[in-house]
């Protein structure tokens, strides 16, 4: 389906993900890296897989500031933790 009006225009897609498994990061079995969403959003600092590289490469460019990001990130699990 695709809806628009003078400013926009959507794609709608409906996906099947019954088959998938856990939160967070999909492996390529379709299998979350992560037992819940609390865990998932929680581990976005952990670097176990070389993901907070890559997020500093993009630090470096300038698109996206990184103290900002860390700032939100702890926003963010402040509540979680609640």
């Amino acid at each position: 389906m695709v809806w628009s009006n003078h400013y926009h225009s959507f794609i709608c897609v409906t996906v099947d993900i019954s088959a998938s498994s856990g939160f967070g990061e999909w492996d390529t079995t379709g299998t979350g890296r992560n037992s819940s969403w609390h865990a998932a959003i929680g581990n976005t600092l952990d670097d176990d897989d070389g993901i907070l590289e890559r997020w500093r490469r993009t630090f470096s460019t300038g698109k996206l500031d990184e103290e900002r990001y860390t700032a939100l990130h702890h926003e963010l699990q402040r509540y979680l933790d609640m």
